[in-house]
């Protein structure tokens, strides 16, 4: 068999054996070298001509058993399976094959030659690249547990940040609380002072009574009796008592329930601390949040309430309840620039109704109104328009917060400069989570 150099287009087997990247080789029953493909020479470093009429046993390693067996006795029903073969290089170098083969019809022998370094060189390569993949998946692991703790940081600092501004309006609030509830106690111990009193009297007339009852039964004249009783209710003002009494236990009665409005408004406010949404009165949050900012705003405004039906709303009850607080104190320093200029009360007006999906807070107030150049920028971290020292430029930023990224609902403001503001917020009325509990609903 001659060695394929010319190849003409009528066959085109040759072509492909001589562009093979494995070696192709034919030997004859004596297992010498009848034809070569280019890549074989190349690989024992040999021109394809040189192979030619070489034995097969001079081209294999020493080291080699089938330099003393022979291809022959490795075929088993025609076929070779493949080899693991050591080849001798021209320059003398050990070259690692395998070797698959069998036996053509004219009882030469083929083999197949792959050169293990290629392989190598290839798994080596698909190592590299698997490695290379392990490692960016390993960075993005890393870089993934990286951006989560530093997401959860920033939770925690955001969850400080707003138990630290609500501490910061829970102290503001505190000392006009104190004065709020000041007002009834003084109601409670006026009235209970006078109650003191006259229940002395009137235990005292009863004694009179029971005495003068004895004094009839032993004979004294009913008359001469009646008449000191007269004079002793009249001593006593007993027909005032009978009117005053019950004016001063309804006045007591009505101290006490404000007190304890304004304690429960306070502690809500303050204590209100849930993780989870869930389902709440937003009527009856707005109603605590009117009392205990009452403080703030009752020698500069009045307000008026206009609160719709509502369904319960899916929301972090505590944190609704300080933006609230939040827009009503800025409400009423807006409206208290006014007054010093004017001396009339403002006015505060609260409604909600529900639109389109949505339950609608809106909080108005008379006061400056807000400037075109800074409305833009009224919720961004730091930002005031205060004195130094009077606001820190967290109250709007921490009310953005809670409601566009915590509660995925809106909030914007209407203004006119010198006409006053509104802010209005909007929740989503469809419930997030299966907590459907109303924690806060109006007090009966």
């Amino acid at each position: 068999m001659m060695p394929v150099t010319n190849t003409t287009s009528e066959d085109p087997i040759p072509q492909i054996l001589n562009l093979m990247l494995e070696s192709v080789v034919v030997l004859s029953d004596a297992e010498v070298v009848v034809w070569t493909n280019p890549s074989w020479a190349r690989l024992l470093g040999y021109d394809t001509a040189e192979m030619t009429g070489l034995p097969l046993c001079d081209l294999l390693a020493d080291q080699e058993i089938l330099s003393l067996t022979g291809f022959a006795s490795a075929i088993e029903d025609g076929f070779m399976a493949e080899h693991n073969v050591l080849f001798k290089h021209k320059n003398g170098d050990v070259v690692s094959t395998s070797a698959s083969g069998g036996l053509l019809e004219t009882g030469e022998l083929f083999l197949i030659v792959r050169d293990n370094r290629r392989n190598q060189d290839h798994m080596t390569e698909e190592s590299r690249a698997a490695a290379a993949e392990r490692q960016r998946s390993e960075e993005l692991a890393r870089a993934h547990d990286a951006l989560k703790l530093a997401n959860e940081a920033r939770e925690r600092a955001e969850v400080l940040l707003r138990h630290s501004q609500k501490l910061d309006a829970v102290g503001r609030l505190a000392a006009g609380m104190a004065h709020e509830i000041n007002t009834p106690v003084q109601f409670v111990s006026d009235s209970n002072y006078f109650i003191k009193g006259a229940l002395k009297n009137l235990l005292g007339l009863i004694s009179s009574y029971r005495e003068a009852v004895s004094a009839i039964v032993g004979g004294a004249a009913a008359e001469e009796v009646q008449n000191g009783l007269l004079s002793l209710e009249e001593d006593l003002e007993l027909g005032f008592l009978s009117e005053e009494l019950p004016k001063a236990c309804d006045l007591a009665a009505s101290g006490l329930g404000r007190i304890a409005t304004i304690v429960r408004a306070m502690k809500e406010f303050a204590d209100v601390d849930i993780r989870d949404k869930c389902a709440a009165d937003l009527n009856h949050v707005i109603e605590n949040a009117l009392v205990v900012a009452q403080p703030q705003y009752q020698d500069i405004a009045i307000t008026e309430t206009e609160l719709g039906d509502l369904p319960n709303v899916d929301c972090h009850v505590g944190d609704f309840g300080q933006v609230l607080i939040n827009i009503l104190i800025n409400a009423t320093h807006a409206i208290q620039e006014v007054s010093r200029e004017t001396g009339d009360m403002g006015t505060i007006r609260v409604t909600t109704s529900c639109s389109e999906g949505f339950a609608e807070v809106r909080i108005s107030d008379s006061g400056t109104g807000i400037a075109d150049e800074v409305k833009d920028k009224i919720f961004d971290p730091f930002f005031t328009t205060k004195e130094v020292g009077q606001g820190s430029g967290q109250g709007l930023a921490i009310a953005y917060a809670i409601i566009v990224e915590q509660h995925h609902g809106e909030i914007q403001v209407e203004t006119e400069l010198g006409k006053g503001s509104t802010f209005v917020i909007r929740l989503p009325l469809e419930c997030e989570s299966s907590a459907a509990e109303v924690v806060l609903t109006t007090a009966s």
